[in-house]
């Protein structure tokens, strides 16, 4: 997702506009991505957050209560649906994959999904503090819920931190973008610094 507005709030700059959370151009950079993880002597394909998929329309518009978007991938045998569900008056969006293989070899991977920021905060207040950055929460430990500053990224970053269920998340002053996977299943944790000024947070779940 790579650019999304909260219409039930207004711009810092001019509450007339709606919030901007997510964005992919200008000085905010801030992106929700997943895709598809396979092991590097896999000899079928799988579809990354960088991969073009297919679908029916350029637009779609919520009519009721729900809408579901399909997206189509398909390579060497392997089809991928990835369906983005959007219901009405609420913020959560599920995200599914079907795998259809039908080829004669085994097809396996791993969902993952991560959300890239920049440093940039259109609110920031030099009179008042107020964290931007990484999250990870693991509802076991005895410090559940840590903050991963960007500094911190920048000198070492977090990998392989795994938690049965779990969130992972972006925050920027009053607002909050997570990624909550499978709470049954032991998922993989990541915050690290990109290129470009940009940090990424993530999970990695089984499919």
């Amino acid at each position: 997702i790579r650019s999304a507005k909260l219409l039930e709030y207004g711009a810092s700059q001019d509450h007339s506009q709606p919030f901007q959370l997510l964005s992919d151009s200008g000085p905010l950079i801030y992106m929700a991505q997943n895709g598809v993880a396979t092991q590097p002597n896999a000899k079928l394909p799988a579809p990354t957050h960088k991969t073009v998929y297919q679908t029916a329309k350029t637009e779609y518009v919520m009519a009721g209560d729900t809408l579901t978007v399909p997206l189509t991938w398909t390579q060497d045998g392997v089809t991928v649906t990835k369906l983005y569900t959007f219901k009405k008056g609420n913020y959560l969006v599920d995200v599914t994959y079907n795998v259809d293989n039908q080829t004669s070899e085994v097809w396996s991977g791993s969902m993952y999904s991560q959300l890239v920021r920049n440093r940039y905060n259109p609110d920031e207040n030099f009179m008042m503090y107020t964290y931007t950055g990484p999250v990870l929460y693991d509802g076991n430990a005895e410090d559940r819920y840590v903050k991963h500053s960007f500094d911190d990224l920048s000198t070492q970053a977090v990998s392989d931190r795994m938690v049965t269920g779990g969130w992972a998340a972006m925050i920027q002053q009053y607002f909050l973008t997570a990624l909550v996977p499978n709470q049954d299943v032991q998922n993989t944790y990541y915050a690290k610094p990109l290129t470009e000024g940009r940090y990424a947070v993530g999970v990695v779940e089984p499919m």
